[in-house]
């Protein structure tokens, strides 16, 4: 009631209870508060022991000596300003926290039973433990302001300290909470096992192992290890990330002998890794340190940049690139620029024709030449003197044999007496003939040039040795000259392609 005699009904009310040694006024050993709602009466039950412990612990009393006296302190807003409204002596142990018999215990109304073993059950039909307990609610109930709530040990082989059993799919074995930020359960083992559960495991929080504050849903300091099979035990994977330069690392190891790593999607092996550093796209068994291998007709290796390199491949003394198809082992959609020497066995134009350029394709073959000729060509019309000059361009000293270049005439129309010659520098050549008369010319010259020299290569040269381009023994094109397959430069790139497609 408030201060007035009215009733204080359905109004949430704080509680505070002490408990005092010796005398009302004695030493508070023990103190809880409680937070309720009371009822149309004003009336309000709470169990002395279960509220949230303050001072002591409950379970620590000792009845046994000494008066004890209860106090209850009330604030009627439901806050904790307490007000005292009396002090009682407690003056009956409770009986089921202190009694002495030195008889064997029986079931009671409160169904706590006791065997001559020395066992204790509380609301169990059975008691095989030193303290069986059985409630629809919590069953046991700890609390420490600075020590264990509950507290358990065994010596017994894969025994247990404290067992606790859930009766069903919403209930829970063992609960501990901590609302001050401290750890709500903690298990230590010298050489064995500080938590072991058989089944599953679920944390609502950030879980840390190896630190004490995790930054996210599983925080492990140094390294994670996973092993399966307990008959290989040094057969294992490891996440690892490490300072420095070392950053993060994906290691399979096998104790020093073959590891890899398989990578998979709807249990299909999508890529591999082989001890040899070998990496395989679509294959467990790459032949080089990098394979992509498609069944299919979808693309096996993609590569583009917006403004650097697609791929950039080389090689010191090998194939820098090597590539082989039925149909084309290259295609170009664009430029194509080689620093190098370009070696053939053909070579030619190929367009749509510029007559039916639906339905064809015209082609036309490269000229061949032993030299590296450049050619020149016009058509001059001769002055009334019967003469032309025809300017070179101004790099054509640069660039030719100049004093070797042969020049070719033909007359326009009906045949005349032509003739041309150098003037003194090879910058121009000087035609004659007919006069007012007209004349194709050519001039055909070999380069000369630093790039050539450079790069140019013999006409005949022995195969082998310096020659990477074939070996001795070996033919570019076995078929044209009647010999078998296996004779050929390529034939060993060609069989690792037909091995891997087979």
């Amino acid at each position: 009631r408030d201060n007035s005699g009215e009733i204080l009904k359905n109004q949430t009310v704080g509680i505070r209870i002490n408990i005092h040694e010796g005398t009302a006024g004695g030493t508070t050993i023990y103190q809880e508060t409680h937070t309720g709602t009371t009822n149309n009466f004003g009336l309000l039950n709470i169990q002395i022991g279960a509220g949230i412990t303050t001072i002591g612990f409950f379970s620590g009393i000792d009845w046994s000596t000494n008066m004890k006296f209860i106090e209850v302190e009330i604030d009627p807003e439901g806050g904790s300003n307490y007000v005292s409204i009396g002090t009682s002596q407690l003056l009956s142990v409770p009986y089921a926290l202190y009694a002495e018999d030195d008889g064997d215990w029986i079931k009671d109304e409160d169904d706590i039973l006791a065997a001559n073993t020395g066992n204790v059950g509380i609301g169990a039909s059975s008691i095989f433990y030193k303290l069986n307990v059985t409630s629809p609610i919590s069953a046991i109930n700890g609390a420490s302001q600075n020590g264990m709530g509950i507290t358990g040990s065994t010596f017994g082989f894969q025994k247990a300290g404290v067992y606790g059993e859930g009766g069903s799919a919403d209930s829970y074995g063992v609960y501990g909470w901590n609302y001050f930020g401290g750890i709500a359960i903690r298990g230590y083992s010298n050489g064995g096992w500080a938590g072991y559960f058989s089944g599953n495991l679920y944390a609502s929080g950030n879980v840390g192992i190896g630190t004490d504050s995790p930054t996210a849903k599983l925080h492990v300091n140094n390294r994670i290890r996973i092993g399966e099979d307990p008959s290989y035990p040094s057969v294992y994977g490891e996440l690892i990330h490490e300072g420095s330069n070392t950053g993060f690392r994906l290691n399979a190891n096998a104790g020093g002998s073959w590891a890899y790593m398989l990578f998979q999607t709807d249990g299909n092996t999508r890529m591999a890794i082989k001890s040899n550093g070998r990496v395989g796209i679509g294959t467990t068994s790459p032949i080089s340190r990098l394979e992509v291998l498609t069944d299919d007709d979808e693309m096996a290796l993609y590569a583009g940049s917006l403004s650097g390199t697609g791929i950039n491949a080389s090689s010191g003394s090998g194939y820098a690139l090597f590539a082989v198809s039925q149909a084309w082992a290259g295609w170009f959609s664009g430029n194509v620029y080689v620093s190098g020497s370009l070696s053939k066995g053909s070579g030619s134009f190929v367009i749509d024709h510029p007559l039916d350029p639906e339905n064809k394709l015209l082609r036309h073959n490269f000229v061949e030449s032993p030299e590296n000729l450049l050619i020149y060509r016009g058509k001059a019309e001769l002055n009334e003197n019967g003469e032309a000059r025809i300017n070179m361009p101004d790099y054509f000293k640069a660039l030719t044999k100049e004093d070797e270049a042969s020049i070719h005439l033909t007359p326009v129309g009906k045949p005349f007496l032509t003739g041309a010659d150098w003037n003194n520098d090879f910058s121009a050549i000087i035609i004659y003939g007919k006069p007012n008369r007209s004349v194709y010319w050519e001039v055909l010259a070999d380069r000369d040039d630093p790039v050539i020299h450079k790069l140019g290569r013999p006409v005949e040269e022995e195969k082998g040795g310096k020659n990477t381009l074939c070996k001795k023994g070996k033919l570019l094109y076995p078929e044209a000259y009647g010999y078998p397959e296996n004779m050929g430069q390529d034939y060993e790139m060609k069989q690792i392609k037909n091995n891997k497609k087979h």
